[in-house]
């Protein structure tokens, strides 16, 4: 048999099947013993282990139940690499990236001021350019990916906070550009499939919100702001993911995120404001990006993201770049992608990889 110590204040560890039955047996004896001096006969003899087997089976499962469950693999995020920087001038207010769902190694990008995606490789070298037909880009924050019938969409986030006060927001999407099969080319121009115009229901004045990402297993478009008053934490919205006849909503109001500021008490709060969201392929982890560091917020099964988002996020540590703006999964999942806004005058934003194992 095994010994266990257990310390005042913990958990025993969970008892494997095998010291479950000898448990059983031990209590079907214990309770049967006092039975066995009231009678001998065939009648009682059966009475006293029927009860004692179900007085020892209710322990037992008691014990069972209050045996700590295995945990859930819990994601690790290994030192980020250097893979390469980027040059285009387009990008120099880089504020959205994306991974590709057809492609492993090309990256969709886009900046603030034009109607145009970049596509980029991991080393940042650019790879092509699109323009979006008859729209606008008020103020582009961040882009985010899903999937319907295994075709992939891109969906724009102009939610920035340079707008004017009354001014409503939109969400832009577009399917994914593919290449051609002939040229392996991608088309100059795109249109959108639709766009969504929605507003924030207890705002009043302009939000910034550069923090987006759709969950398109469940329906749903989640939003961080980025609030104006340095000691405000950030709001989590969240709008339906519409089909092409829907074309105004409301956001609703989830939860008020004080854990990124919480868990940087020592920065400057204005260090702590999202200004990238991304959600895994799988649905399990959301990943926030500030100047900061990194918060990654892990979804169990059968738990919302309002519950997600209001648990203690893990830290995930930056390396040293200018004004980090983008973050996105890659295709596989297994690594972060990060890159930033040139700012200071640099010629360059370089870009990153963090691995990510789930131990």
């Amino acid at each position: 048999s095994r010994v266990v110590p257990v310390r005042l204040g913990e958990a025993p560890l969970p008892l494997c099947p095998w010291e479950l039955r000898w448990v059983r047996l031990r209590l079907v004896r214990m309770f049967a013993a006092p039975l066995q001096s009231l009678s001998k006969t065939p009648v009682m003899l059966t009475q006293r282990y029927v009860i004692g087997s179900i007085v020892a089976s209710v322990l037992a499962l008691a014990f069972a139940l209050n045996s700590p469950q295995p945990k859930a693999p819990a994601p690790r995020f290994a030192e980020a690499e250097r893979l390469g920087r980027i040059e285009n001038k387009g990008l120099d207010e880089l504020s959205g990236l994306e991974a590709s769902f057809y492609d492993d190694d090309l990256f969709w990008a886009h900046g603030d001021d034009k109607s145009t995606l970049y596509a980029i490789d991991s080393t940042g070298d650019h790879v092509a350019k699109v323009d979006i037909r008859d729209t606008s880009n008020v103020d582009w924050e961040d882009m985010t990916s899903f999937e319907v019938n295994e075709t992939s969409y891109l969906l724009i986030a102009d939610t920035g906070a340079n707008r004017p006060k009354k001014a409503d927001y939109h969400l832009i999407c577009i399917e994914e550009p593919q290449r051609n099969s002939a040229t392996s080319t991608f088309a100059k121009s795109v249109e959108p499939e639709w766009t969504l115009q929605f507003r924030f229901p207890d705002k009043k004045g302009r939000v910034d919100c550069e923090a987006v990402a759709a969950d398109g297993e469940n329906g749903l478009i989640l939003l961080l702001t980025k609030e104006e008053n340095k000691d405000d934490a950030s709001t989590l919205y969240s709008v339906p993911l519409p089909n092409t006849s829907v074309k105004k909503a409301t956001a609703s109001r989830l939860a008020t995120i004080d854990s990124i500021v919480l868990a940087t008490a020592n920065d400057s709060p204005r260090k702590s404001k999202p200004t990238s969201l991304d959600i895994r392929n799988d649905g399990r982890i959301a990943i926030v990006l500030t100047h900061r560091h990194a918060y990654a917020f892990v979804r169990k099964p059968d738990v919302t993201w309002r519950e997600a988002f209001l648990a203690r996020p893990i830290l995930v540590e930056l390396p040293e770049m200018e004004q980090p703006e983008a973050i996105c999964f890659d295709h596989s999942s297994q690594a972060l992608i990060v890159t930033s806004e040139r700012g200071g005058g640099k010629r360059h934003a370089p870009v990153f990889r963090i691995p990510i194992s789930m131990k």
